[in-house]
């Protein structure tokens, strides 16, 4: 299922009287996308969330987990803003979506799609990446890199889907 042929309901909001738990994402901040005591308990601790460790500046925002983030189990996280995104030039969330995910297929990278994240979700095997299209205003990327691994686990994709749809109901845009 292609993102632009998803039309499966908004999954992962909140009903009215239940607020999602963490600090609410930010569209000009992408730091906001990672709460780092959700972090700790997905993929270890300590979590130092370093602002300025992309070129994407404010629509890029990594963290360094573990006591030595270049030693396994630590590791790096990186949140990327997809749309709305000034250096992106997309039209909308959904093209931001799909054209992140036409460069992953051009460049051969093992796809996924994701159900139950968002609009529309897919996972790319290759980089450790989960692109959402949160709502027809915002999409974003999660992006782990755990140290000396070569791939990404089943595991660590599942820790890293369940920080996506955390992100999305934090999402209230």
């Amino acid at each position: 299922m292609s993102v632009a042929s998803s039309t499966s309901a908004f999954a992962g909001t909140t009903d009215a009287k239940k607020k999602p738990k963490g600090p609410k994402v930010v569209i000009e901040d992408a730091c906001t996308i990672l709460w780092p005591k959700r972090i700790e308990k997905a993929l270890g601790e300590p979590v130092v969330i370093l602002p300025d460790a992309t070129i994407a500046g404010p629509a890029g925002c990594g963290a360094a987990i573990g006591a030595d983030p270049a030693v396994a189990p630590g590791g790096t996280l990186q949140a990327f803003t997809e749309y709305p995104n000034l250096l992106g030039g997309s039209q909308n969330a959904r093209a931001a979506v799909e054209d992140r995910r036409a460069g992953d297929a051009l460049s051969d990278d093992v796809l996924t799609d994701v159900d139950d994240v968002g609009i529309a979700a897919y996972f790319n095997r290759t980089k450790g990446a989960i692109t959402v299209l949160a709502t027809k205003k915002y999409a974003f990327t999660l992006q782990w890199a755990r140290a000396d691994a070569v791939a990404i686990s089943d595991a660590d994709r599942t820790k890293l889907t369940s920080l996506a749809k955390n992100v999305v109901a934090r999402f209230t845009g």
